[in-house]
């Protein structure tokens, strides 16, 4: 995760997701590149306070 110039890196599970969730402002933009399956388990935690918006590259 990059973040106000800072690199952050999680593994993916829920503790990691509810780090996530301290370091991010209520209600921001949430960019989540679509990784096989391993993106939406995040994308699900986090579109109840976000805008989370998946991007294919």
């Amino acid at each position: 995760m990059y973040f106000q110039d800072k690199y952050y890196e999680f593994p993916n599970d829920r503790q990691a997701f509810e780090d996530i969730r301290k370091i991010l402002p209520k209600g921001c933009k949430v960019d989540i590149e679509s990784t096989g399956v391993y993106h939406v388990n995040l994308a699900k935690y986090l579109m109840g306070e976000y805008d989370v918006r998946i991007i294919n590259p």
